[in-house]
């Protein structure tokens, strides 16, 4: 699964917000510590763009490959509207 971090860090902040909220809670996190992440999405976005690949890819196998594809097909739908 190609996974483009540019593109996600890119997201405006609400987007990328819910994004890992959505991400958090599909890795098993609380929906109170999930939020929390969630609140953090300035500083994930930094850590998110300095990310290597094979932390990318540790991300996506911890989320499962076909939660990880369905996020990435709602990043693109929202980042189409």
């Amino acid at each position: 699964m190609e996974f483009d971090a540019k593109k996600i860090a890119s997201l405006d902040d609400r987007s990328l917000a819910d994004l890992i909220y959505e991400v958090t809670r599909s890795m098993g996190m609380s929906e109170e510590r999930a939020r929390r992440m969630a609140q953090n999405a300035p500083a994930l976005r930094v850590m998110l763009a300095k990310a290597s690949d094979k932390e990318l890819n540790r991300i996506v196998s911890a989320v499962g490959e076909d939660k990880a594809a369905e996020i990435l097909s709602n990043v693109n739908k929202k980042e189409k509207k």
